[in-house]
Formats: structure tokens, C-alpha cells, sequence
């Protein structure tokens, strides 16, 4: 029987974890990677007072001040709100927009089991109006709202998706970068036995050629019926 040398062995597996350690910390050093600062947007949530135009261009310059590149700058609804007035004062300052995001609504509503596809949300016509170039658009896969089996499909998402970011190209910038924003994936991902939907939407876009950016997976999010 060979003996077994306890010393030996933890050499090896020494050995074995340093390599490993090795190998992902050079992964880490060669990724590319892109930070999206998110203070002006969420530095809201939870507060006992909203944001004044004057704390809005006050967070715009710390940040700055931080060297990041790409910034939140708003998320839209039909209300006039700070966000809003805050696009327009970048704007008459002629600030540079070209790494600005803002937050939309990939569909206005659900009516009857069924996504409106037809109506732009008001998210992407505010960026349009204030020369915001990239969007975040938000879209949830598991709403119970939604008669998926029927009226609007898994694949009818990808197809919206598909519309709204050819809208981009065509209406804020030939160089827009879109995020898909899926705030539901555990929920869907239990709704699907599963599967994960979201994988059905990644497939459409796998030899889109056009420079859009990717995907956003948030804290679970539980949409009400």
C-alpha cells in the first residue's frame, strides 16, 4: 500500500489554489470594464425631500470629480419632475451628453393581457427632447399583468426590444448604447419551470451588429397583479 504523505498533498493543493488565484486575477486585469454611476438617479430613493435642480448640478460635478465616464441622469414618466428640468440645464449649458443615460419604460402599458407596442414610450421621447443619447430600458418578464401565452409572448418581447433599439439608432444617435434592464429574473425564472426567458431575448440579439451594449440583471423585483 503506498503511504500517504499529508505534507505532499497539501503542497499540491497550495499549489493548485495559487494557479487558480493566478489565472482569474489576470481575467480581472484584462476585462474591460464599464462603470455606470448611478448617483444623480438613485441618490433619491428612500429620501425624506427630493432632489432641487441646485442638489442635482451639485452630485453632477462630484461625480465628475470622480473620473467617471457615463452617468444616469434621469428616469422618465409623464410628470415634469427634477430629472427632467436637470436634462434641460445640461442642455442650455451644452454640457456633454454623449455618455448620458436615462431610465424608459420599454412598453407605455399592459392592457388586457396584451403590451402596448405601438405607442413610444415617453421615456425614450424625453431622451430625444434633451439630447440624451443612451437609455436604460426596463422591461419585466414575469408581470402577471401579461397574458404571455396568448397575447404577448416571450418572442414578441424580443421583437419589441429589437424595435426600440433600432429606434435609438435612428433617433438619438447612430451610436447609442442600450441596456436591457431585466428587473424581474428570478420571478420569470420560477415562472418558466426554470428556464430563463430572459435567454430567448439574448438569442435574438447574439449577431445584432450594431454597437448597442448589453444586459442589466437588478435586485429581485416582484411585479404586482
Amino acid at each position: 500500500m503506498a503511504k500517504f504523505d499529508f505534507a505532499d498533498e497539501l503542497k499540491i493543493l497550495d499549489s493548485t489554489i495559487a494557479e487558480q488565484k493566478a489565472t482569474k486575477r489576470k481575467i480581472l486585469q484584462d476585462l474591460d470594464f464599464f462603470v455606470l454611476d448611478n448617483s444623480i438617479r438613485e441618490t433619491t430613493v428612500g429620501q425624506l425631500r427630493g432632489h432641487t435642480l441646485e442638489n442635482k448640478i451639485k452630485i453632477y460635478q462630484e461625480t465628475k470629480k470622480c473620473g467617471f465616464d457615463y452617468f444616469i441622469v434621469a428616469a422618465f414618466n409623464h410628470m415634469t419632475r427634477v430629472g427632467d428640468t436637470f436634462c434641460q440645464w445640461l442642455k442650455d449649458n451644452n454640457e456633454n451628453r454623449s455618455n448620458m443615460f436615462a431610465f424608459s419604460e420599454v412598453t407605455e402599458g399592459i392592457k388586457n393581457g396584451d403590451a402596448d407596442v405601438k405607442t413610444l414610450p415617453v421615456g425614450l421621447d424625453k431622451c430625444k427632447t434633451f439630447g440624451i443619447p443612451n437609455v436604460v430600458l426596463e422591461l419585466d418578464l414575469a408581470d402577471p399583468k401579461v397574458d404571455w401565452a396568448n397575447k404577448f409572448t416571450i418572442d414578441d418581447m424580443c421583437q419589441l426590444l429589437l424595435k426600440r433599439l433600432n429606434w435609438c439608432y435612428e433617433n438619438l444617435s447612430s451610436k447609442s448604447k442600450v441596456l436591457f434592464n431585466f428587473r424581474d429574473l428570478p420571478f420569470a425564472m420560477q415562472t418558466r419551470d426554470g428556464a430563463c426567458p430572459c435567454s430567448d431575448c439574448c438569442e435574438v440579439f447574439r449577431n445584432f451588429t450594431k454597437p448597442w451594449m448589453g444586459y442589466l440583471f437588478r435586485r429581485t423585483r416582484k411585479v404586482s397583479s
